[in-house]
This record gives structure tokens, C-alpha cells and sequence, in this order.
């Protein structure tokens, strides 16, 4: 999973449903992938804004 997501431009989470712990967010940020979620449950706190990616 980390060798794929090394390989992305990107990552979005798409998810509009909150999710109190999005592990994904983690996952992409740990290996470097610029990531964008909305920001509902924890996103917003994992995805600081402009400072590792964008939420909104």
C-alpha cells in the first residue's frame, strides 16, 4: 500500500461522512503524497490547512 500511494500525485479523500480518525490521511502524509479531504471528522486536524494539503 505505501509503494502505491509513494506513486500518486495526489491523494483525496473524498469521504463527506464524518470520520473521526481517517487513517487513510495518515497513510498518504506519512509517505510525503500532498493530500486534499474535506473537512468532517478529524481531517481537518490530520490536513493542516496549506501547511501539508487543503480541506474544505
Amino acid at each position: 500500500m505505501y509503494a502505491l500511494m509513494r506513486a500518486f500525485d495526489l491523494f483525496v479523500h473524498s469521504a463527506v461522512q464524518p470520520d473521526p480518525l481517517p487513517t487513510v490521511c495518515i497513510y498518504a502524509l506519512a509517505v510525503g503524497c500532498p493530500s486534499i479531504g474535506y473537512d468532517t471528522g478529524g481531517v481537518g486536524e490530520i490536513i493542516l490547512d496549506r501547511e501539508y494539503g487543503e480541506y474544505g
